[in-house]
């Protein structure tokens, strides 16, 4: 099977990664009361009736969050002044831009050995075929918002070693919380330092009050993650005292997706992922300093996490022009210019991309050699 005609594959099945009725061929729960579905078997495959085919719809809305990305670009680069942005970016070394995309490559066996980690008790291949997929699956998360690309290649190409969809789902689910869990306790510890040091004496009010408003908002959305369980609990018993049916399956995998605390081996789980949110913060951090500009290591927090959690809105392709204007704009909340940030967050999201392509070339090369051909 070529690349291409892979690709194809992977795209025209993203909307078909749940499991689906055989009776009536639609997505289990299709039913707002789960009445039509509740009590016909799940398929552990897609419908045989499906087409292959990427929807309308589909396609509409992927030229449309192309366009809204070109758009935030373009609104941004207007309001740049960019001979500033130009001579910024001229300063950026041919060293510092080598390492910084090798720290990116290095990062990829961390991540992979963590999903390997969450998903070995319910997925029984081996770590070196499960980084052949982890690695491809970076080239298809390129195409769509918040690498949703990704995660349905690895769907794809995992389903037939797993118990079923849902549990697969689930477990896909789990290891995107994990890293959102990470990514919030960063932002919340560089945001204690600037609390308890004078880091935000020189801030505007208005400056400080929106990062104490954030730093509510993130540590509710925290707090919530962590006792997420607790209220599926209460909200499973509702259910059942307004006599609901969800199967025990699905539950299970709901369970499973929405608990880190489900993870067998929570304890290296985390700590690959803060490695892997700390290294991303690193290479910011080398970036904005070989470009002269000087910031502190816990606004670099800040920004870096703020930016990856905005992204994960699926409003734009791979968060492309919000990013960079929360670049921009945060660097100026800290006393920087619009343009310096604006340079930092090209460069930075530039080489994670190019690793995200040389990674998933490696991947699919490597399996190719293998003779395992996972779509």
């Amino acid at each position: 099977m070529s690349f291409s005609s892979s690709l194809r594959k992977t795209s025209a099945t993203i909307q078909q990664t749940l499991a689906c009725c055989e009776h009536c061929g639609q997505p289990s729960g299709c039913s707002p009361t789960w009445v039509s579905c509740r009590n016909h078997p799940i398929s552990s495959t897609v419908p045989a009736g499906a087409s292959g085919r990427v929807g309308t719809s589909g396609i509409g809305l992927a030229v449309l969050k192309w366009g809204i990305s070109l758009l935030l670009i373009t609104l941004t680069l207007t309001l740049l002044d960019w001979p500033t942005l130009l001579a910024t970016l001229k300063s950026l070394s041919l060293w510092v831009t080598a390492l910084v995309l090798l720290l990116c490559l290095l990062e990829y066996p961390l991540l992979g050995y963590r999903w390997h980690l969450i998903s070995r008790a319910d997925i029984s291949i081996s770590l070196i075929q499960q980084l052949r997929y982890y690695f491809t699956a970076q080239l298809f998360g390129m195409f769509l918002p918040a690498k949703l690309g990704g995660d349905a290649f690895r769907f794809m190409a995992l389903r037939s070693y797993a118990p079923g969809n849902a549990r697969l789902l689930a477990l896909i689910v789990q290891e995107r919380i994990v890293g959102l869990v990470i990514y919030l306790m960063l932002f919340l510890l560089g945001a204690l330092v600037f609390e308890l040091t004078d880091l935000g004496s020189s801030l505007a009010s208005v400056t400080r009050a929106s990062v104490h408003l954030l730093e509510l908002g993130f540590g509710a959305i925290l707090g919530l993650l962590l006792v997420l369980p607790r209220l599926l609990g209460a909200a499973e018993r509702m259910t059942r005292r307004f006599g609901l049916a969800i199967s025990s399956a699905t539950l299970g995998a709901i369970h499973q997706g929405c608990s880190v605390w489900s993870i067998r081996a929570l304890l290296p789980v985390l700590f690959l992922s803060l490695i892997g949110a700390a290294g991303w913060c690193l290479m910011v951090l080398l970036i904005a300093r070989d470009l002269g500009i000087d910031i502190q290591v816990p606004a670099i927090l800040m920004i870096c996490t703020m930016a990856e959690l905005v992204r994960l809105i699926p409003l734009t392709v791979q968060g492309i022009g919000v990013r960079e204007g929360t670049f921009a704009m945060a660097f100026v909340l800290v006393g920087q210019s619009a343009e310096s940030g604006f340079a930092v967050g090209v460069v930075a999201y530039l080489l994670v991309s190019l690793a995200d392509v040389l990674i998933g070339f490696i991947g699919w090369f490597w399996s190719k050699s293998a003779g395992i051909w996972p779509v």
